[in-house]
């Protein structure tokens, strides 16, 4: 990724990488905040930075996808986004189902000069891309307080769609949600979680867990569900999982799997302090076995320095063996 980041091809950089399997072993990254722009000694002499980006991976080789106006890169995903408007779209979760590629997008804008965290978000849509052509085919609008499609994930006849709220406070807390979809008719009619059963009343559902950051993934090792978010608290630095024997949880058993780090030499973001980390994603179509691939984001509040060190927002990529005893699952 590092060695494509420095090629000048089309994307040297960005955050909310969250990947999907695409059918016939390419894989879609989804970026949040990218640059296109090429990279000379490290840095960006010419830097523009858009949204949202997809790079797809074949093989070693990765193609990057935004579109371009007046010779300008604009966010490849753009839905009903006014041209110098402060709107714009970030990616959450992401799955391959019948034929083509769903990406869940929460919308946001700026209601002043934008600033770091001056965003405000304003609800969460459905994308349709057909495939191979990564054309649009459709957006469903969610009218709903739930930020539906935080992940996604295939497993068996369904699409598991995971969604949050969150309780204010010194620490806010997540509350995560379940629904479920035909694996071949996402945008059609979902189930809801009530605690017991699957229903069709939206209103019914009810949180099935606490213990996440705004944002989490989930991934099967062997029969067990994996989930890895941040811990709770304000950017905190350590990267956490829990376990599951079914789709809905509980999540249990909070283990310490990694503490963040703006990245060590040679990457060169070590001793910066406006340097913080987030965003901790795990990767299914990379898991081997017991191993996974967590990734995580780092990023700056001091926006000059995006532009005068490239390492500072690209990906750290962990390699994580995970160990389970021999009790029998419960």
């Amino acid at each position: 990724m590092r060695s494509y980041a420095n090629s000048n091809e089309g994307w040297s950089g960005g955050d909310g990488g969250v990947s999907a399997a695409l059918p016939g072993g390419d894989v879609a990254w989804l970026f949040d905040d990218s640059y296109p722009n090429p990279v000379v000694n490290g840095t960006r002499p010419v830097a523009h930075m858009i949204h949202n980006m997809v790079v797809i991976q074949h093989g070693t080789t990765y193609t990057a996808l935004h579109r371009i106006r007046d010779g300008q890169e604009l966010e490849y995903m753009n839905y009903r986004v006014r041209r110098g408007s402060r709107h714009f779209y970030w990616n959450n979760g992401a799955v391959a189902s019948d034929g083509a590629l769903y990406v869940s997008y929460s919308s946001y804008y700026y209601p002043e000069t934008p600033t770091v965290f001056g965003f405000v978000r304003t609800g969460t849509v459905i994308a349709k891309y057909d495939l191979p052509s990564m054309r649009l085919a459709a957006v469903d609008v969610l009218h709903a307080t739930i930020q539906w499609g935080v992940w996604m994930m295939h497993h068996g006849p369904y699409v598991y769609i995971y969604g949050t709220n969150s309780i204010p406070g010194i620490v806010p807390t997540t509350r995560m949600y379940l629904a479920r979809a035909p694996y071949t008719d996402l945008l059609g009619a979902w189930q809801y979680w009530d605690g017991s059963a699957w229903t069709s009343d939206p209103q019914a559902g009810v949180a099935i867990s606490t213990v996440t950051g705004p944002q989490f993934s989930i991934t099967m090792v062997g029969n067990v569900y994996v989930l890895v978010t941040m811990a709770r608290g304000y950017l905190p630095d350590v990267v956490k999982a829990y376990f599951a024997c079914r789709p809905m949880g509980p999540f249990v058993r909070g283990s310490f799997l990694y503490r963040t780090e703006g990245g060590p030499l040679p990457y060169g973001t070590n001793g910066i302090t406006s340097v913080y980390t987030y965003g901790a994603t795990v990767h299914p179509e990379l898991t081997n076995g017991h191993q996974i691939i967590v990734s995580y984001d780092v990023n700056t509040s001091d926006w000059a320095l995006l532009n005068e060190n490239v390492n500072i927002i690209r990906p750290r990529y962990v390699r994580a063996n995970l160990t389970f005893g021999t009790a029998t699952a419960s």
